[in-house]
């Protein structure tokens, strides 16, 4: 990318998604042109040059993944970000693969969309001023309840990271030895053979200084029970290395506040 984001292509086969992004563009100064469909994405993109390409996942023509491979194979400058109405894990991460700077669940906030775009206009800025790019913020989520595992990976990428956000620690093995996370949600039964003091030992081998989130299910026939078995599990998982442990249920505040605290002492 080598020129700041002015104008727009929106691409959704829903008209009504269309006329409210063009809206909230349009208000903050953008140029906005529309396609209802990917085969006119692709045309648009060659006849209108923009800047950036807000790219519908799924479209009744063809899929988003094919639009996307289109236009970074014809134009690799211009910025393409995802738009999704479903929790579609495997496409988004083939679509961040293929070169897609980010993507967005509808319905999508304008406002967090905007600091994308500015964000991304400040990394062209960087890179025509021969500045390097800041270090990668990589956060971790292992859960097996999907639920769960999307809301948390939402909140972090919502705070800039780029998320690896798994159902067991099986699937993420290699990487737990090679990339730095910064913070790591982990579920404290973790995998089939690594236990949760083993993915605590293999985090903080790469980054000593890792924020660890437990997540434990307390048990119990009565409150006084699982009382008395979120305080064992409490005890248990911080002697392992937790630096804090979330026991289910908990509401989605308790999560953002835990966040935005954890987050504010490092700044």
């Amino acid at each position: 990318m080598g020129k700041p984001i002015k104008k727009i292509l929106i691409v959704d086969d829903v008209k009504m998604m269309r006329l409210i992004l063009k809206k909230g563009l349009a208000e903050r100064g953008f140029e906005i042109i529309e396609a209802e469909s990917g085969l006119e994405a692709i045309e648009k993109t060659n006849e209108e040059n923009p800047d950036l390409v807000l790219l519908d996942i799924n479209l009744n023509d063809m899929s988003g993944l094919q639009v996307l491979k289109s236009i970074k194979a014809d134009h690799p400058d211009v910025e393409v970000i995802m738009i999704t109405a479903y929790y579609e894990l495997d496409l988004v991460n083939q679509a961040l693969a293929l070169g897609a700077a980010g993507y967005f669940h509808k319905p999508i906030d304008i406002d967090q969309l905007v600091e994308k775009i500015e964000e991304l206009n400040q990394k062209a800025e960087e890179e025509k001023m021969g500045i390097p790019p800041a270090d990668i913020k990589r956060a971790l989520v292992i859960e097996p309840f999907a639920p769960i595992r999307l809301f948390l990976e939402k909140e972090l990428a919502s705070r800039g990271f780029t998320v690896l956000a798994k159902g067991s620690a099986d699937e993420v093995e290699k990487q737990l030895s090679i990339l730095k996370f910064e913070i790591a949600f982990v579920n404290a039964n973790p995998s089939s053979h690594l236990t949760f003091s083993d993915v605590v030992a293999m985090i903080r081998d790469v980054n000593p200084e890792a924020k660890i989130i437990a997540i434990a299910s307390p048990e119990g026939r009565n409150d006084r029970e699982i009382a008395e078995s979120s305080k064992l599990l409490k005890a248990k998982l911080i002697s392992q290395g937790a630096n804090f442990v979330l026991l289910k249920p908990f509401e989605e505040e308790e999560v953002k506040q835990l966040l935005d605290e954890m987050l504010s002492k490092d700044s």
